[in-house]
């Protein structure tokens, strides 16, 4: 959390910095506007962060480059949202505080005001890459320690009174069912109280793949994917069944 606010404090020293260059004058009401726009920019960023760190799990551009537009105009979004909150608080204190005020922030198209957009949009996009890199860095430490654990490569199940230990590589795929989940295998099936996705966080990446908010799929039995026009679409397994899978999901699948 400390990288973050350095790195919000960083673009909000340099959006005062910018702005300070387009001030007409160094009186204390010039001063002031400043001040709330400084505040107003770490408050705003801050409070957003949790909303693009989201917005990266969901828009992933690492994965799908053209995702950057999505992002792009994410970022225009809310950097003029975080604008006219500065300006709308500036206008209020200054209708209140100062007879016949008159700041050069009213006229919205003005070099400022581009500098502005600018500073916010880099931030932005720099809370996008730290959380994107962050999200890796936790991936590949995740992945190194269940690779040399040697852990999780079986699931304890159970049948009737009688309790053994399940590859992974049986499992075709998981289904989840009111309170718990179907383990689905060629020998039949095994129900386990846990959560879908508790037990996927138990599994090793990559081999398998949450497809839909019902299913989680080993990846070595897709035979073959149909998408249709709205993102959704069917897998097909070799073991000749068909399931669903989401367009929420759809950047999970590898390609």
């Amino acid at each position: 959390m400390s990288n973050r606010i350095f790195l919000i404090s960083f673009f909000v020293f340099l959006n005062v910095l910018l702005g300070r260059l387009f001030q007409n004058t160094i009186g204390s009401l010039c001063f002031i506007e400043l001040v709330i726009f400084a505040i107003t920019n770490f408050v705003f960023w801050n409070f957003t962060a949790n909303t693009i760190k989201s917005w990266n799990l969901k828009w992933n551009i690492f994965k799908d480059f053209k995702l950057i537009f999505i992002h792009a105009g994410l970022g225009l979004s809310t950097s003029i949202i975080n604008i006219l909150i500065g300006q709308g608080l500036i206008s209020i204190y200054g209708i209140f505080i100062y007879e016949g005020y008159t700041s050069f922030n009213y006229n919205f198209i003005n070099a400022s005001h581009t500098n502005h957009i600018a500073v916010n949009l880099m931030c932005y996009f720099a809370l996008v890459f730290y959380y994107l890199y962050a999200h890796q860095n936790i991936i590949g430490d995740e992945y190194q320690l269940k690779t040399n654990s040697g852990e999780n490569s079986k699931v304890s199940v159970s049948r009737g009174n009688t309790k053994f230990m399940l590859s992974l590589e049986k499992i075709i795929y998981v289904e989840s069912s009111n309170n718990c989940i179907v383990l689905n295998t060629a020998k039949g099936k095994f129900i386990k109280y846990q959560s879908l996705k508790s037990f996927q966080d138990s599994l090793p990446l990559n081999q398998f793949v949450r497809t839909h908010r019902s299913f989680l799929v080993n990846m070595n039995y897709v035979d073959g994917i149909t998408k249709n026009r709205s993102g959704d679409g069917i897998l097909y397994l070799n073991t000749g069944e068909e399931l669903r899978f989401s367009r929420t999901y759809r950047n999970s699948i590898p390609k």
